[in-house]
């Protein structure tokens, strides 16, 4: 499945197998944004993804070519 991660004003697009986790899609995005993946979470609508899932295990990943979502890389704010 493709998806769209995005950190400011960089963007790119993966395309991912739903059984990977979201740990290794994490690194890889950070590689490839310049980001240390340990500083960093992924978001979508709102909820950060959690690290140990895999991507199977979220609905509507995969957006319309209309709803134009993106997965977010935002810094860590820490346990809440």
């Amino acid at each position: 499945m493709l998806v769209r991660i995005a950190h400011g004003d960089s963007e790119l697009s993966l395309d991912i197998d739903p059984g990977w986790n979201v740990l290794f899609v994490k690194q890889r995005a950070c590689q490839m944004l310049q980001l240390r993946f340990d500083e960093y979470d992924l978001l979508f609508n709102h909820r950060r993804l959690e690290e140990d899932d895999r991507f199977m295990q979220y609905q509507k990943i995969d957006p319309t070519p209309q709803e134009n979502a993106a997965i977010i890389c935002v810094p860590q704010l820490g346990d809440v």
